[in-house]
């Protein structure tokens, strides 16, 4: 038995996400829980069933509004793959809530965008939507806000009395600057919660639009068309296009079959519903309740898609921050699914990182009589051939293994020294260097936070851009050679370069670091 020389452990928080070989179009949807709780993440594989990102935790908090709400988050992806995203600050706010973000979890400073500061008498800024118009290369900001006096007469009840909406907009290149603010959409009804999606088959764009007048209720989801999005939208909306229900907050979706789904909260039952036209919004089904899914007390927010790449980028740095000390594990052999999942991540890791990694399972004498380690029957061999640069790309390979596993609700445990070598299992050909283990399973608590070095102390340089910030402070939530972090990231103004002493260990732990460095920052 060899004595413990080096031990990285990892707890990983179980987001039950599979990842499937081609998941192409993944569909994502941003949403609130708590009016100040901020954004939530949610994703789907055929726009029906959808699961909570980061087990439904919110994943940025509102600082912006008079109230600091992150009420109805509206998120589109421009050209440049930056994702945009605005939200309702406040029930009074006469500006909106706006961050920009590479990758869904590293966001930039919030900010208000002041739409409505010109006009003194303005009541509110509701639900802002953000639409990307691909021929003027303009976005489109939209949201409802009522003027007394400003629009035409609408009988209220008394609950609602004073409140009249109209849609107004503003536009931007580069979310620096604004065009003055304008009139969007002005029908003879009370009118919030508008949303646009492009139909490409028909080459128009399609609003949704909530009819919110109280005496008679309405409250209800009505749509129009038009060809071109300077040119405005007609005023004559269809009828309503979903069951004798109130609903509000619609969020349309064009899935990869061709058939539109429109989301919607049904807040007097207290649940989110769905109605889906397959003739390009000619006609409407109301989608079965047995059908969906969604997250728990899921509201307000819109649908859009992102690519298997970007989804892979989200799911490794929700990953991140969630890992803990593991070496307990539950007495349960891993899943077929999770072994054919292990086996197809290790067959592109060794294909990308030239190396040999191995998934053993099921063998209990790699950690039979290893203090403090339990049910540890299943690892991943680390192999590759000698060479100065091998162990740092078992690091960094490696890493990439512990994170996918982590997202897919395994738990696992880096490990090099403080295990038996099984002859059998941990043989290598000539040439080729083993370099250790990692302990994979399900773990039987979530671990403890350890202890970190500052920014500064792993740092060198100045004037950091925000993507190496992000960047370092994740290499600090990596594992390292006995917890001692003693890598170096540095940035002369035009390139990072990391680096650290020593060899096999602390090179592995070097190219662990880098591999978060790379998925936070976004760079290598």
């Amino acid at each position: 038995m060899k004595k413990l020389a080096l031990l990285f452990m990892l707890a990983l928080f179980p987001l039950n996400v599979l990842l499937a070989k081609n998941p192409d179009p993944v569909y994502l949807f941003s949403y609130f829980v708590g009016e100040a709780d901020g954004l939530h993440l949610a994703w789907s594989s055929d726009g029906y069933h959808w699961k909570p990102l980061a087990g439904n935790a919110s994943l940025l908090t509102p600082q912006v509004g008079e109230d600091k709400l992150m009420r109805d988050p509206s998120i589109c992806q421009g050209p440049d793959g930056t994702f945009h995203m605005v939200w309702t600050s406040s029930w009074h706010d006469r500006i909106i809530g706006y961050a920009s973000s590479r990758d869904l979890v590293h966001w930039s400073e919030q900010k208000a965008i002041p739409v409505m500061m010109h006009e003194p008498d303005a009541g509110n800024c509701w639900a802002p939507e953000l639409f990307y118009d691909a021929p003027s290369e303009t976005y489109y900001i939209y949201w409802a806000t009522t003027i007394p006096g400003r629009h035409s007469y609408v009988p209220v009840s008394e609950n609602e009395k004073g409140l009249n909406h109209r849609i107004y907009c503003t536009t931007t290149k580069d979310f620096e600057t604004f065009s003055p603010t304008e009139m969007f959409f002005n029908p003879d009804f009370s009118v919030i919660d508008a949303a646009i999606v492009r139909d490409a088959a028909a080459n128009e764009l399609i609003m949704f639009v909530k009819n919110e007048n109280s005496s008679p209720a309405e409250k209800n989801i009505r749509i129009t068309r038009t060809d071109d999005i300077r040119k405005g939208f007609p005023t004559d909306v269809s009828a309503p296009i979903h069951g004798k229900y109130w609903a509000e907050g619609p969020a349309p979706l064009f899935l990869a079959d061709g058939s539109l789904i429109v989301y919607f909260d049904r807040y007097i039952d207290g649940k989110y519903g769905a109605v889906v036209s397959r003739d390009n919004g000619k006609s409407w089904t109301d989608v079965p309740d047995e059908d969906l899914s969604f997250p728990e007390g899921m509201r307000h927010g819109t649908a859009f898609k992102v690519s298997a790449k970007q989804f892979r980028t989200i799911q490794m740095n929700l990953a991140i921050p969630q890992r803990h000390s593991i070496r307990q594990y539950k007495d349960e052999p891993l899943s077929a699914e999770h072994i054919a999942f292990l086996q197809e991540e290790i067959k592109l890791c060794n294909e990308e990182g030239d190396l040999a990694l191995t998934l053993v399972t099921g063998e209990p004498e790699a950690f039979k009589g290893i203090g403090h380690f339990s049910n540890a029957l299943n690892y991943i061999v680390l192999a590759a051939k000698d060479a100065p640069d091998a162990a740092r790309r078992v690091g960094y390979y490696g890493e990439q293994l512990v994170l996918m596993a982590q997202a897919n609700g395994l738990n696992t445990c880096w490990v090099a020294g403080s295990y038996n070598k099984v002859d059998r299992t941990m043989s290598v050909p000539e040439g080729y260097k083993l370099y250790g283990v990692i302990s994979i399973g399900y773990g039987k608590d979530s671990g403890k936070v350890r202890t970190s070095k500052s920014f500064d102390a792993v740092t060198e340089g100045s004037d950091f851009p925000e993507w190496f910030v992000d960047g370092v402070e994740a290499a600090l939530l990596a594992p390292t050679a006995m917890n001692r972090q003693t890598f170096t990231f540095s940035w002369d103004g035009k390139k990072v370069k990391a680096s650290a002493p020593g060899q096999d260990y602390e090179q592995l732990s070097l190219g662990i670091a880098e591999y978060h460095f790379d998925i936070a920052s976004g760079r290598k």
